[in-house]
């Protein structure tokens, strides 16, 4: 499988002080399934989980980009600590990463869920939207 890349530079004073690639993967929700490689919108991954899973850890200097076209991601879930608490998208293990909406003026949303059992909607039946650090969310809604 290839990797679709950006490539670019960090320039100050007319000197290239850091060049590197950062993969890109799109997201649809409206895809049938995660088969795609996620390199084109038309090849798109699915799930928002399903990108990170086929991304690599950025650099401070060249984070990995996961564009994600407008829709409601709800589905999915994934158990990311002791708890067992269930977040639609983990970051877990995952650096420099950013999700960003493909379309700044129709926002994708990822949608969590309150425990239906508990009053306070915190329980073992609760979805987290995103769970991790190392990652920055542009233009999503949670």
């Amino acid at each position: 499988m290839g990797i679709a890349s950006r490539f670019f530079c960090t320039v100050a004073f007319g000197c290239v002080f850091y060049c590197g690639a950062a993969t890109e993967i799109f997201v649809d929700c409206t895809r049938p399934d995660d088969s795609g490689d996620g390199l084109t919108r038309e090849t798109a991954k699915r799930t928002i989980q399903a990108a990170v899973d086929a991304t690599s850890n950025g650099t401070s200097a060249s984070r990995n980009l996961i564009t994600v076209l407008p829709g409601d991601y709800e589905e999915g879930g994934v158990k990311v600590d002791a708890d067992n608490v269930l977040s639609r998208v983990s970051f877990k293990g995952k650096k420099y990463i950013t999700l960003q909406a493909a379309d700044p003026t129709a926002k994708p949303r990822i949608i969590g869920r309150h425990d239906p059992d508990k009053s306070n909607g915190i329980g073992p039946n609760a979805i987290r939207c995103v769970y991790g650090n190392g990652s920055t969310e542009n233009g999503i809604v949670l």
